[in-house]
């Protein structure tokens, strides 16, 4: 009677344990859920709110975010670098718009862009630049201004477009160099980071953990950040 006893309570311990693990699974799936409803209506709020200052062209079956203003040629168009959209080289933008046709843009993924379709390289970022400025009527001759990866991506259209380009400036950009293990050690951690973080976002995460971790987890562009930031509202005529 005892041996029976005493199993009868480890099968009841087991399914004690296996009911609360279940409802802790069922209720971090709740949670889950919740967040990644949360993530996507915020989003969605804040593209009404801020509107593309710009335009939005279809480039694969996908929406790109670009906006030129000013008037002039060669036309001046800015690629920013990675982890960068339009939104960071809108002042020097307007600096530029009362001598010259200057253009910013989104990459897939980025700021007003919807994401873009594998693979995501060099040649890939390069063939949607020149689909999206085509759909918008910029032909050109245009200036290509190119910041660290905006730098990798603008000498390859140069060589796959070179009568579209009469001038390069390379601003803070990767140089030439020797894929060595610790390069490549570091690209795969850049890489997994960015993984991570698109987990995080995606899933709503990341808006719970922002507030926790501080400013000090913000990128140098939005720390300190206590006003929405205002983006150009001028239109300047095509030339």
């Amino acid at each position: 009677m005892r041996t029976t006893s005493r199993s009868g309570d480890g099968r009841g311990c087991v399914t004690r344990l296996l009911r609360a693990t279940g409802i802790l699974a069922a209720v971090l799936a709740l949670l889950l859920a919740g967040l990644f409803v949360n993530q996507r209506l915020a989003v969605r709020a804040l593209r009404e709110r801020y509107p593309p200052p710009g335009e939005l062209f279809e480039v694969n079956g996908r929406l790109m975010h670009l906006h030129c203003v000013g008037a002039g040629s060669p036309t001046v168009v800015l690629d920013a670098g990675n982890g960068c959209f339009s939104l960071e080289w809108m002042s020097i933008q307007e600096a530029l718009h009362a001598t010259a046709r200057t253009c910013v843009f989104d990459r897939p993924g980025y700021g007003w862009s919807e994401s873009g379709s594998a693979p995501r390289d060099g040649a890939q970022a390069v063939g949607e630049l020149h689909m999206l400025l085509g759909a918008a009527g910029e032909q050109g001759p245009f200036v290509f201004v190119g910041h660290s990866l905006g730098g990798i991506h603008a000498p390859i259209y140069v060589a796959r477009y070179p009568d579209e380009v009469v001038g390069l400036v390379l601003v803070d950009t990767a140089a030439d160099y020797d894929y060595s293990p610790d390069i490549e050690q570091e690209v795969r951690y850049s890489v997994g980071f960015y993984r991570v973080m698109r987990l995080l976002t995606g899933s709503g995460l990341m808006r719970v953990l922002g507030p926790v971790m501080g400013e000090e987890a913000m990128p140098e562009t939005a720390a300190g950040t206590t006003t929405p930031v205002e983006t150009s509202n001028f239109v300047a005529p095509r030339p």
